[in-house]
């Protein structure tokens, strides 16, 4: 399968990066030592266990030698990690020779191995029946715990951090939320500012689309499998426009990143050298389109919030990257005169946003008015309004201080957040889609309408379903870990709890600034908080093995007494 390849691929460089930091520098670390071990050994064994049950399907085994050599080899090395560790102790000169030693036979292995994986499509060598949901959970969480990794090497950090410090941060570059526990401009190097960027671009698009698109580049077909795979995780229309779809997302997102890279540059040129501006303005395109919200300015854009250019460049790349790829492609479609109107889903998204965008810039205005607007000229408040009504929506960057807005303020903005952005796109959050069909479906159920049309068009019952289940979910999920969070962080106000929660889930990345007070297992749940938001609920739900079944028979039909 292409994924795996993908997947292998990430952890094998990852393993690479790690073992050469302890040759050249010497060093050792027993959590890196357990990680490079543990990924060589479950790597080295799926590929054995589907070899074994591709074998049992057509009765001829086929097992690869490396695969064998290196989990019994990691396997070898990992019980007698602990006694290794106490012997060089004792054995300073020698145990350091030994030592490296073994680095530099593992890096071997690891290389070798690395080429004999990817010299042979072992695509063809095993069929095992794995749902789509399930590969896009596991891209996601292999992406999380590679770049955790990453992050918490030595030289990625300023100051030495808590590994769970790092999967934190990981967690939230790869969901495109923008939380933070440390000050990425100031704790990170620029190793770990490149490595935190290269998260958020492979969360926002996702590993599954860079991992195909280099495929089809180099001219390999995806399965129908594979294209079954994207449809779900991108929300495409069908999998015959798979390919085009993809080649689109790609080149779109380059396209409007590096116009917004440009148009930063032309104003941090002013504050910073050049190529601190130029990194600057890369590192904020790329986190404003993917909807991250990472900032390397210690107070994010506040001290930008009467700057016309920076804010417009900003509330663009938060608008296009959180309608979504459907949208863009049908737009772009509609140009190229290859379809002739805009698509229900597209009218939907559209509407729903520039409502949503104008009526909270309008309120936001209004109860901020006297507050953290006070200090603004006319001109500055509407900016700052239009830029706090769009940001909400899973961006996270923020011009005013959500320390000392309004509780009326916090409630809303805790709304939008949990509104998020649309399907397909780079954002989390319930969807704009979701909401608005929900909305409406009450209208018409006040009105004792029996079906509900948008645009000249009936929306299915399975939509409204899904979004009825989806807002279920998430609603549930939310008071869950509000009430988890409530209960173990005594010395925090419900207002920051619930705007923290709500926060994580439509990965946003706005915070009232307690996130790195919390504590250790409230973190925990924050993560999982945020990958529930950017996965999916339903995602998740059906990659844990949940199956549909069909209905053979439909049973009488009777009320029941409701409201």
């Amino acid at each position: 399968m292409i994924y795996f390849r993908g997947i292998k691929f990430f952890i094998f460089i990852t393993d690479i990066i790690i073992i050469l930091w302890m040759i050249l520098f010497n060093a050792s670390d027993l959590f890196l030592n357990y990680f490079l071990l543990s990924s060589l050994i479950i790597i080295s064994l799926v590929e054995i266990t589907l070899s074994f049950l591709k074998g049992k399907e057509t009765k001829i085994y086929y097992f690869s030698f490396m695969s064998f050599f290196t989990f019994f080899t990691s396997l070898f090395f990992l019980f007698i990690l602990p006694f290794l560790i106490k012997f060089n102790i004792k054995l300073d000169f020698y145990g350091v020779h030994f030592n490296l030693f073994i680095k530099i036979f593992l890096l071997i292995v690891i290389i070798i191995y690395f080429l004999r994986s990817f010299d042979v499509d072992f695509s063809k060598r095993r069929k095992v029946q794995i749902k789509p949901y399930t590969i896009i959970s596991i891209s996601f969480l292999v992406l999380i715990m590679t770049g955790s990794i990453l992050l918490y090497l030595p030289f990625s950090n300023t100051i030495r951090i808590k590994y769970l410090d790092a999967l934190f941060t990981a967690a939230s570059a790869v969901c495109v939320t923008g939380l933070s526990v440390i000050d990425v401009g100031r704790d990170l190097t620029l190793f770990g500012k490149i490595v935190l960027i290269c998260l958020v671009q492979l969360g926002g698009l996702g590993l599954m689309v860079f991992t195909a698109f280099f495929s089809f580049l180099i001219g390999q077909k995806l399965s129908a499998f594979d294209r079954l795979t994207l449809k779900n995780a991108l929300s495409a229309d069908n999998v015959s426009v798979i390919y085009k779809f993809i080649s689109f997302i790609v080149l779109i997102t380059i396209f409007f990143e590096g116009i917004g890279a440009i148009v930063f540059y032309t104003e941090f040129k002013k504050l910073l050298p050049i190529d601190k501006a130029i990194f600057y303005s890369i590192f904020h395109s790329i986190n404003a389109f993917c909807n991250a919200g990472f900032s390397l300015f210690p107070d994010s854009f506040m001290s930008f919030k009467t700057n016309f250019v920076v804010n417009i460049n900003l509330m663009f790349l938060i608008f296009v990257g959180g309608i979504g790829f459907p949208v863009l492609y049908n737009i772009y479609n509609i140009i190229k005169k290859k379809e002739k109107r805009l698509n229900l889903h597209t009218k939907l998204v559209l509407t729903t946003t520039f409502v949503l965008i104008f009526f909270g810039a309008l309120f936001i205005f209004l109860m901020e008015y006297d507050n953290t607007l006070k200090d603004m000229n006319i001109f500055g408040k509407i900016l700052a309004s239009f830029f706090a009504s769009i940001t909400p929506r899973t961006a996270g960057f923020n011009t005013i201080d959500y320390g000392v807005v309004k509780n009326s303020t916090i409630l809303f903005t805790c709304i939008l957040m949990f509104i998020g952005a649309s399907p397909g796109s780079t954002g989390g959050g319930i969807k704009t889609t979701s909401f608005a069909v929900i909305l409406f479906n009450t209208i018409n159920v006040l009105r004792d309408r029996k079906v509900v049309n948008l645009f000249q068009r009936e929306i299915s019952f399975d939509s409204i379903r899904k979004s009825l289940v989806v807002f279920i979910l998430s609603l549930n999920l939310v008071l869950l870990q509000t009430i988890l969070i409530s209960l173990i962080e005594t010395q925090f106000s419900i207002r920051q709890v619930v705007f923290e929660v709500v926060s994580a889930f439509g990965t946003v990345g706005l915070s009232t600034g307690i996130t790195p007070k919390l504590s250790a297992i409230s973190k925990v749940l924050i993560i999982t908080t945020m990958f529930l938001g950017r996965v999916g609920t339903i995602t998740v739900i059906f990659s844990l093995g949940m199956t549909t079944k069909k209905i053979l028979q439909r049973l009488p039909e009777e009320s029941v007494l409701t409201g």
